[in-house]
């Protein structure tokens, strides 16, 4: 059962897929390194395509309409394009405290429902190891990129 795991059917499978869904990220990458070679750093070039990816087929969803889908994303293009010809300290300021006041919410919302499912709340085993888990997995991210 395990075996079939690793068959070449599956991990081509696996491969294939990956580089389906890793072909937007490229892209951001691509677009970065020019912007990054022509003296303008935005780091937040990712989660950028990404709430425009989320604001439009959310919108899409909801409605029926893809125009409106297009429109909804539209403002993550132009806060790219604007973002590529200037830099202003406040926004950068003001966007930290969204995104850290998010990750804060996350934090909080995975506690409670570790705390509400898991049979020894957060004091158990599989909290304390996944918390550990995803310690590690940023340090060796910081490690590799940095």
């Amino acid at each position: 059962m395990i075996g079939d795991l690793f068959s070449a059917q599956v991990l081509l499978g696996i491969l294939t897929s990956g580089i389906r869904l890793a072909t937007p990220y490229l892209y951001a990458g691509i677009g970065e390194t020019f912007s990054q070679r022509s003296g303008v750093l935005n780091l937040g070039v990712d989660g950028q395509m990404l709430m425009g990816a989320f604001a439009g087929f959310y919108v899409v969803f909801s409605t029926g309409n893809l125009w409106l889908g297009l429109l909804a994303g539209a403002p993550t293009i132009l806060g790219a394009w604007i973002g590529g010809y200037t830099t202003s300290d406040v926004l950068a300021v003001l966007f930290f405290a969204i995104a850290a006041g998010a990750a804060f919410q996350v934090v909080l919302e995975v506690g409670r429902y570790v705390a509400r499912h898991a049979p020894d709340g957060v004091r158990s085993g599989y909290a304390i190891g996944g918390f550990l888990a995803g310690i590690v997995a940023m340090y060796v991210t910081g490690i590799l990129a940095g």
